[in-house]
């Protein structure tokens, strides 16, 4: 392409004058390479430098402006040239005389370390031969001392001399061959060679190993009632209580509010071994269990041991056995765990008699809905013991008015079958009172129960139990 000096258009390299101002603009223009740069005369049909064909004139008259540009390019890449080579040169000196330092360094270093191992050499001759003159000496005086006294003392002298000589000779050696980097093998090797020369068998060295395994795992047994009450315990004692509370029904789950305060109640258990398991009710759905309990706790230092006896029931579903609920109470270590559980029905508090009467003094009481142990059965001998059995009777009036409540005991004083005298507090004192026989209920020959309930034992009225 061309360029007009005039107007400045770019014209067609087959233009002789510009298509804008008219002016003649062949052989006024010079060529600038597109590609390399280089400027050359416009007679030249191609770049010399990379034989690019022609693309852009600049004016003749700018070619020595282009040519002056490209002389000062050229000579400063010159002077860069040359401070490069001086930085080179001086580089070069820097990294010799370094390396000349780090040598007679080095020099320095291994002449320091060959006087020291010398030194250290020489110390070890002189250690060497002042412990053989020693050890001469030392055979010279005991063998001297041997024939003077060879009767009293040859043995201990030869001991003495077996131990002095091992004791130097390790002495020497430790001297002459000793490192404190001398491996765990090498000591063992040494154990071992020491043994032999003093005529002992060398006891083999056995590595200390920590074993990893883990004790096995508690197995849950829900198969069958029994199974998974024991499982429970079981998963206690093992310390696996997350397994222990999936054994409890949701219900039960529920009534310990979460599982964080169920396993705070175990918290110092070490055991909870269960003993005398009794099944006294099982149907396809549910079962009652009675059972012996013995707990060991972490009490400060030591262990607490605790006895409890009490009642599981249980109940099935989806195939698995859970514990729906449980009744205990603290027990002496020979009690035995009942096959009979009975439950108190009587409203308020039951007395438990001396004696199978409600004459006989009363030893302590119970409640409703407690559970008991039924420890005996016996039959009311008294023909005098009665229970109310109506709503509400009442004697006097006003302010000492009295009131007899159903379940009271009474005494019968005489019976004639048509009316029952009893002796009853009428305004504070006794009196003999007539009742009619749909009013009381006679307890001569009824069946009582003999009880363990609330830490007391005695007799009540079997109407007062349903037994499990």
């Amino acid at each position: 392409m061309k360029q007009c000096k005039k107007c400045g258009i770019i014209c067609q390299d087959s233009q002789n004058f510009c298509g804008e101002c008219g002016s003649n603009i062949e052989n006024k223009f010079i060529y600038i390479c597109n590609h390399c740069g280089r400027i050359y005369d416009a007679g030249s049909v191609e770049c010399p430098k990379c034989h690019a064909k022609p693309d852009i004139q600049l004016p003749a008259s700018s070619a020595d402006k282009a040519k002056e540009l490209q002389e000062a390019a050229t000579q400063k890449a010159d002077e860069l040239k040359e401070k490069a080579a001086v930085a080179a040169t001086a580089a070069a000196g820097v990294a010799a005389s370094l390396l000349k330092t780090a040598s007679e360094k080095t020099s320095e270093a291994g002449q320091k370390a060959a006087e020291f191992a010398k030194t250290a050499s020489e110390k070890a001759s002189k250690i060497t031969a002042e412990t053989k003159d020693k050890v001469n000496d030392t055979v010279q005086n005991a063998s001297s001392t041997l024939n003077q006294n060879r009767p009293a003392y040859n043995n201990k002298i030869l001991i003495s001399l077996a131990v002095l000589l091992i004791v130097i000779g390790g002495l020497g050696g430790y001297f002459l061959f000793g490192r404190p980097s001398d491996n765990k093998n090498n000591i063992v090797q040494s154990d071992l060679s020491s043994a032999s020369k003093a005529g002992q068998d060398p006891k083999p060295i056995e590595k200390e190993s920590k074993s990893t395994e883990q004790p096995p795992k508690f197995v849950v047994n829900q198969d069958t009632a029994r199974e998974a009450f024991i499982s429970f315990h079981g998963a206690i004692t093992n310390k696996q209580i997350a397994e222990a509370y999936n054994i409890l029904s949701p219900q039960y789950q529920k009534f310990m509010r979460s599982y964080d305060n169920f396993a705070r109640g175990y918290t110092t258990t070490l055991r909870s071994d269960v003993t005398d398991l009794n099944t006294i009710e099982e149907k396809p759905n549910s079962a009652i269990l009675t059972y012996k309990l013995k707990a060991v706790d972490r009490e400060g230092a030591g262990e607490k041991v605790q006895y409890f006896i009490g009642k599981a029931s249980l109940i099935k579903n989806n195939g698995k056995w859970f514990i729906d609920s449980t009744e205990a109470k603290k027990a002496s270590q020979n009690s035995k765990a009942p096959v009979h559980l009975a439950n108190v029905i009587a409203k308020g508090e039951v007395n438990l008699r001396a004696n199978p009467t409600t004459n006989a003094n009363s030893v302590g009481v119970v409640r409703e809905g407690d559970w008991v142990d039924i420890l005996e059965t016996g039959t009311c001998k008294d023909s005098s013991a009665a229970i109310v059995i109506s709503d509400e009777i009442y004697f006097g009036s006003g302010s000492n008015r009295t009131q007899l409540s159903k379940g009271m005991p009474i005494q019968i004083v005489s019976d004639n079958g048509s009316q029952i005298i009893c002796r009853v507090n009428v305004n504070g004192r006794p009196e003999n009172v007539s009742f009619a026989p749909n009013h009381l209920v006679k307890l001569y020959g009824t069946t009582w129960y003999k009880i363990a309930g609330n830490g007391a034992t005695g007799w009540v009225y079997s109407n007062y139990i349903s037994k499990q």
